[in-house]
């Protein structure tokens, strides 16, 4: 029994050292403040519908970073209490690296998974097959290379169960034994709390409240409750050693329960079962679809139906039910019917899988061999398959940065011996400027992969991208291929994606010229609208000092809300390169802005446009002129024309595109239009 041990103490051992093994590429990378805070500072938290945004797991690496820094708790993600952010922080300064404190929670999560396994089942094989499952199942082991706050919450709720499992068992125990279990036991459900927002803890202290009940020995709760209060009171440290005081913290507690009570997000109600069963899924965003979930295995709807089996002959024989099989059933209930309820992140179920794992222990011996043999084939091909992803999900990122123009967010993607060529801010740059010499206006990007099995490291695709300019359209069709570096997937940079046989190295000569506005008149000869000149508003980044006074003082002049002229140029443009923002609003006289004192950064140009007579618009309103506008816009407005030339290192020329400009054409409308 001895060898046998030391058998399957190596074979755990390889199974987590061969996960850590396959996230290797994600702890040794470098936390990369600079980018992180950039992105931060223009993604959905700090400008709401910017093009840019930051997923969760960066936003949390950026406020544990910030409030080692600053103390500042309630400046980035307010809405999340901060000791799962305080653990990432923690690792950037250690390791320059978030992921890599997961590694540690996850094995402290296995060695307490093991010791409930343990009190719970008592049997070595079943604790050892539980184990197993445990750090096999792809939702678990994965949280390990990732610094979200559910891997955290998930060791403080083993160590609440543990503890509270030993506190209600029949064992005499001393009054210091007693107290020691309810202090773990409010310590750990205040850790809980303290990782994410707490309304989970309400169906841990519900099961904890019924059990203590049963047990007679109600009064615990109250300390228990208590003592989580405090811990979660403690985590906000750095808040009070800034001069608050504790009615500020319950205002601030009282607006964070407002952010998540008035949520607009609607959950689908009972999801959870169906994810188990079928590993669909559907997000909460607006246009979210049904998806697959990558972490389903075949045994979740096998863990599912386990319980709801074990729920079934529990209801007839309560009574003489140990207490701790009944906590486990009433603490699994109570979080299945919590989760039911709201709105669904399938990360949510780290919490009661490995639960539901433990009542498929259970019902084991109920299994013929052949079905479980099967099932674990088929088990085991998923993990080898979730170890083993296609780059599905990189083509998609790159795809949505490149569309949105956010090359500096798409450099993240691009493979080890591209990204040497050059920093990620010269890419962001080398792309806008080579854009805007294009003329280009938008972009639609298609990546179509070959054939890929899961043990290849290297796949081709055909890239293409399809330009809208001033001067028409262009397709440009290339080979790319796709890599696996130390387990991620990344694209071998071209510059021929760009445009075919294209360099960074060749110079770019384009010229633009935009036709003539056509002109609007009355039958008697009245113009109501033509070409004209106009005050137009640009912004120099780099040089504001105020963003908000400036985004009021535009939005004024422009006819729009601050937020217009916020989402124009802060979250992607160039700091030195002035950002064009629009024309002086028709009903103000350009005269007026003769006494206005502007900002530096703000630049004023007369350009061409559609301009409108005073007087003439008293016979017809602006409102209707402007319909006439929209009705027959392509017969009025001009069209750009011009050349773009590429210059190549030889210094040999050709034409890219080319176009006469178009001018609209006057319109004569009835007097009584």
């Amino acid at each position: 029994m001895k060898y046998i041990g030391i058998l399957v103490f190596i074979l755990l051992s390889f199974i987590v050292f061969y996960e850590i093994f396959s996230y290797r590429g994600i702890y040794f990378s470098k936390y990369d403040k600079d980018y992180a805070r950039d992105l931060y500072d223009h993604s959905q938290y700090s400008i709401p519908i910017s093009t840019r945004t930051i997923s969760d797991e960066l936003l949390y690496q950026v406020a544990g970073n910030d409030y080692f820094k600053t103390g500042q708790l309630f400046t980035i993600n307010p809405e999340a209490p901060p000791l799962g952010k305080y653990l990432f922080g923690l690792s950037i300064l250690i390791f320059n690296n978030a992921q890599i404190i997961s590694v540690f929670i996850f094995l402290l999560c296995a060695f307490f998974y093991l010791k409930i396994s343990k009190y719970i089942l008592k049997d070595n094989i079943f604790v050892t097959l539980s184990l197993f499952l445990f750090i096999l199942e792809p939702l678990i082991f994965s949280q390990m290379s990732k610094s979200m706050l559910d891997l955290p919450q998930l060791l403080a709720f083993f160590i609440h169960i543990y503890s509270f499992l030993l506190l209600i068992d029949d064992e005499k125990k001393s009054d210091w034994k007693i107290f020691f279990l309810i202090f773990l036991a409010g310590l750990s459900l205040g850790f809980f709390i303290s990782v994410k927002i707490g309304f989970l803890a309400i169906a841990i202290i519900l099961a904890d409240f019924i059990i203590l009940l049963k047990k007679k020995k109600i009064l615990y709760i109250v300390p228990i409750i208590g003592l989580s209060v405090c811990i979660y009171t403690i985590c906000y440290l750095p808040y009070f050693l800034q001069g608050n005081n504790l009615i500020s913290f319950m205002k601030a507690q009282k607006w964070i329960f407002h952010y998540w009570t008035t949520s607009k997000v609607q959950p689908i109600y009972g999801m959870i079962f169906l994810s188990f069963f079928t590993g669909l899924t559907k997000g909460w965003h607006q246009g979210a679809v049904w998806e697959w979930v990558p972490e389903w295995t075949i045994f979740w709807p096998i863990y599912l139906a386990s319980y709801l089996l074990t729920l079934r002959t529990a209801a007839g024989n309560i009574t003489k039910m140990k207490t701790k099989y009944l906590y486990l059933i009433v603490l699994s209930g109570c979080l299945l019917f919590t989760l039911a309820f709201i709105p669904l992140f399938i990360r949510y179920l780290l919490l009661i899988l490995p639960l539901l794992i433990i009542f498929f222990i259970f019902y084991l011996k109920a299994f013929k061999r052949l079905f479980i043999l099967l099932f674990s084939v088929i088990f085991l091909t998923q993990i080898y398959l979730f170890f083993h992803p296609n780059p599905d999900q990189v083509v998609k990122n790159i795809k949505r940065t490149w569309e949105n123009g956010t090359y500096q967010d798409m450099y993240s993607f691009l493979s080890g011996s591209s990204i040497k060529k050059f920093s990620r801010l010269e890419f962001w740059r080398k792309m806008q400027l080579l854009e805007k010499k294009l003329g280009v206006e938008n972009r639609t990007i298609d990546i179509k992969l070959e054939k890929i099995y899961p043990w290849k490291n290297k796949v081709n695709a055909n890239f293409t991208i399809l330009y809208k300019t001033r001067l028409g359209i262009y397709k440009n069709i290339q080979p790319v291929t796709f890599s696996r570096e130390i387990g991620i997937w990344k694209m071998a940079w071209k510059d021929s994606l760009i445009l075919k046989d294209f360099t960074f190295d060749d110079q770019i000569i384009s010229s633009f010229a935009l036709g003539r506005f056509g002109t609007i008149k009355l039958q008697d000869g009245t113009v109501l609208s033509k070409e004209g000149m106009r005050p137009f508003f640009l912004i120099i980044p780099n040089q504001i000092e105020d963003d908000r006074k400036i985004q009021n003082q535009i939005a004024k002049l422009i006819g729009k809300q601050a937020w217009d002229v916020e989402i124009v140029y802060r979250p992607n443009s160039q700091p030195d390169i002035p950002v064009e923002i629009g024309f002086l609003k028709e009903d103000i006289s350009s005269k007026y802005l003769k006494k206005i004192k502007f900002y530096e950064a703000v630049v004023v140009e007369e350009r061409r446009t559609r301009i409108y007579d005073e007087q003439t618009i008293k016979k017809m309103t602006l409102g209707t002129i402007k319909r006439i506008e929209s009705k027959y816009y392509s017969v009025l407005n001009p069209g750009w024309g011009g050349k773009v030339l590429i210059q190549k290192r030889n210094h040999q020329t050709g034409v890219f595109q080319m176009k006469e400009k178009k001018d609209g054409q006057d319109l004569v409308i009835e007097n009584n239009y």
